[in-house]
């Protein structure tokens, strides 16, 4: 599941990602996702056995880094995996940058990929300037 939805125990921690200061921290309601529209905010997806090591999936909101890794390898949908949205719908997202069928282990950087931007950009939403 996706880190930055569900409520977060306890409510004061910190970010996770720490990168994520600038971004919505949780969503907890649907009526969180008021800065977005559900369709664009992913809530499972199919994770990669090399990356599982808790409860949920937490994803760089900035693009720049693999903290967890969905399922991209050959023998696992043929480099694609499958996300469920918070409006319901589903999508196959297949791996177009060439950088991430390299990726085997988490904390993998990789600035101006462009899988790891698409999915950055479908996880979270920046905080309301201030």
């Amino acid at each position: 599941m996706n880190a930055f939805l569900g409520e977060r125990r306890p409510p004061n921690a910190g970010v996770v990602p720490s990168s994520a200061d600038r971004y919505i921290p949780f969503f907890t309601r649907d009526s969180d996702l008021t800065p977005v529209r559900p369709s664009q905010i992913w809530v499972v997806l199919d994770e990669d056995e090399r990356s599982i090591n808790d409860g949920f999936f937490v994803p760089d909101p900035t693009g720049r880094v693999w903290i967890d890794f969905p399922a991209i390898s050959s023998r696992r949908h043929n480099y694609s995996f499958a996300l469920n949205f918070g409006d319901g719908h589903s999508e196959i997202w297949q791996l177009r940058d060439p950088r991430s069928r390299m990726v085997q282990l988490r904390q993998t950087e990789q600035p101006g990929n462009a899988d790891l931007k698409r999915l950055a950009g479908a996880s979270s939403a920046l905080k309301a300037p201030e």
